[in-house]
């Protein structure tokens, strides 16, 4: 029906339900949003405010890129799922992933000679970014050749769209910028790329959350 308008009370809500089901969260996401979220510091809240911009007026300028580290607990993953759930309301194709899970998927295709690619077109219409446990949870991934050469070659697939003004990126890490530096200490080009999208990175410093929701005194806690 070319005259046919779409219900703003059950059809738009519909639709982003279907995108925030296809994203795959895990279940602690459920009812995350930017009305509960605190910030813990200015910094975090600017970058915050910067990228919901770029989000909100359709993903024109310059590219966005954030890259939050701290110690566990104080709310990373859970700023990724206020994104998720915000980018979505916003009709934008998001993807979230873990950096263990996509390294997982490049090791199972290659014993697995039938598997697609993981990283072939995996961006292709992204429009936002989400890897969480960047060098995995607790910066515990073994860095080892295989390791780094694929992660190599993944930031360079982020760079090259969020280069082209095609994709913001969010990236949180138990690993501090330093230290993430010198994990690629051979690799200034890596580096240099890291250093262009997140030329800014943000340091959560807030409380444990996790553990501010559960009764600890068993643990002696």
């Amino acid at each position: 029906a070319q005259r046919a308008i779409m219900c703003k009370r059950c059809e738009r809500p519909r639709r982003w339900l279907h995108r925030l089901d296809k994203m795959r969260l895990p279940s602690d996401a459920i009812n995350m949003s930017f009305s509960q979220y605190e910030a813990d510091s200015s910094a975090q809240q600017d970058a915050i405010d910067s990228m919901l911009e770029y989000l909100r007026g359709g993903c024109q300028g310059s590219p966005q890129g954030i890259y939050l580290y701290g110690q566990p607990g104080n709310g990373k993953t859970s700023l990724l799922y206020c994104f998720a759930r915000e980018a979505a309301y916003l009709n934008l194709k998001v993807r979230y992933v873990s950096h263990i899970e996509i390294m997982n998927k490049i090791k199972a295709s290659w014993k697995d000679k039938t598997s697609r690619d993981p990283l072939k077109d995996w961006l292709a219409d992204i429009d936002l970014l989400l890897i969480d446990e960047f060098a995995g949870v607790g910066g515990s991934a073994n860095k080892s050749p295989w390791w780094l050469s694929q992660t190599v070659e993944l930031i360079q697939e982020i760079y090259q769209q969020w280069g082209a003004g095609e994709l913001a990126v969010i990236m949180t890490s138990n690993v501090y910028p330093k230290q993430l530096l010198n994990i690629f200490s051979d690799n200034p080009a890596v580096k240099s790329r890291l250093g262009a999208m997140f030329h800014r990175p943000i340091e959560m410093v807030g409380r444990d959350r996790r553990l501010d929701r559960v009764d600890m005194s068993a643990w002696g806690v």
